[in-house]
């Protein structure tokens, strides 16, 4: 079995709420040692260190954060819904924890991009994020930010 806990929020820090602070914790931990490749503690890109390929690092144990400061440019009115404009800059850290490895490395990256976010609910972002392996673009679209 596993364990898969999650933390995250987001605080306005100017009234308007076009600048915001945002933040997620989130860790993985493995039950016992009976647990196949696949069942692994991963992160890495989409879910964790954004600098880094999707799944670059894997272990029985897992941890990472992510903060992001945004900045919603403009609100558009469209036919459909209304979309918001923004900027975003990001500072991301964590690492995994095998049995039987001396380890104490921490791996980080750091970028930024922009996000058109359609009423609250659909998000595309496009970015750019650094690491020791280089740049890595990304772009996605979800629910969410």
């Amino acid at each position: 079995g596993y364990i898969v806990p999650s933390l995250s929020f987001d605080h306005k820090l100017i009234p308007s709420g076009r600048l915001v602070l945002a933040t997620k914790w989130k860790a993985h931990f493995n039950l016992g040692n009976d647990y196949e490749f696949y069942q692994a503690a991963n992160i890495g890109g989409i879910d964790g260190i954004r600098g880094f390929r999707n799944q670059r690092f894997s272990g029985k144990t897992s941890y990472y954060q992510n903060t992001d400061l945004r900045y919603s440019i403009k609100q558009l009115k469209t036919g459909l819904l209304p979309v918001t404009i923004g900027l975003y800059g990001a500072f991301d850290y964590g690492r995994v924890w095998n049995p039987n490895e001396d380890s104490d490395q921490w791996h980080n990256s750091y970028g930024g991009g922009f996000f058109l976010n359609g009423a609250d609910v659909l998000t595309a972002r496009f970015a750019l994020f650094n690491s020791v392996e280089g740049p890595r673009f990304s772009f996605g679209v979800g629910f969410g930010f």
